[in-house]
């Protein structure tokens, strides 16, 4: 298994963020909470997938307006993507962007998780 794979792990669509040692962060794209930690032995006998059941559009199929928002997004979850695997600083850099973007905590959450889990704007 490699960082950013889509695998079934507990009958549940999952991608690997992170593989250290013998730790791995993984992320539910099913339920799409926030990623976290388990024993990288544990991801050996999950089955490896190449895409989602369910199909994503192209950034450059949407209108511009929502093409817009979709950077948006992106571009205020972007400064806490580098720290995903490290939970303290990504629980303060959420944070630090609610306050600075006057956007809740959990509506960052979502859009970290939202891209986390699929790869994607």
């Amino acid at each position: 298994m490699q960082k950013y794979d889509l695998i079934i792990f507990n009958d549940q669509p999952h991608r690997i963020l992170s593989l250290k040692d013998d730790c791995a962060i993984i992320i539910n794209c099913d339920s799409l909470k926030m990623p976290y930690k388990i024993n990288a032995e544990l991801l050996v006998d999950c089955i490896k997938v190449d895409k989602f059941s369910k199909e994503f559009p192209e950034i450059t199929s949407l209108s511009a307006q929502k093409q817009k928002i979709a950077h948006q997004r992106y571009t205020i979850i972007a400064p806490i993507l580098p720290f995903v695997d490290d939970e303290y600083m990504r629980s303060k850099l959420i944070s630090q962007v609610s306050i600075t973007t006057n956007i809740s905590k959990q509506t960052i959450r979502r859009y970290l998780c939202r891209y986390l889990a699929h790869q994607n704007i």
